[in-house]
């Protein structure tokens, strides 16, 4: 049976459609299935995932702020040049993946001790 305090001590992270829509981008800049240099088109990125371009235009405003991409008014948004952005976005995937599987496992631990 669980208590009230085992659920508190249950780590929820809540991962939404535009995080999830950005990892994936981030994923593929960093694979180089993107290009850096290559225009983004929101309505083909919204078919390709699937997606509305509400979240998508989180996803974009995120990788902004990773300085993946470059928005410009009336002209849309490129992948950067810039290595060493696409480098610290890899880290960044690298770490946050590394942290998920880190409190899958603890979940875990905590379902066979009770």
């Amino acid at each position: 049976m669980t208590t009230k305090s085992n659920i508190r001590e249950l780590p929820v992270e809540v991962i939404t459609l535009a995080d999830s829509v950005c990892a994936e981008i981030v994923t593929a800049i960093v694979k180089g299935e993107i290009p850096s240099g290559q225009k983004i088109s929101e309505p083909e990125l919204a078919r390709t995932y699937g997606i509305s371009r509400g979240p998508l235009r989180e996803a974009m405003r995120r990788l902004e702020g990773l300085r993946l991409i470059e928005r410009k008014p009336h002209v849309g948004a490129r992948v950067v040049h810039d290595v060493d952005a696409v480098e610290r976005a890899a880290a960044h995937l690298y770490a946050a993946r590394a942290r998920g599987v880190e409190l899958l496992l603890k979940a875990q631990d905590r379902k066979s001790v009770v």
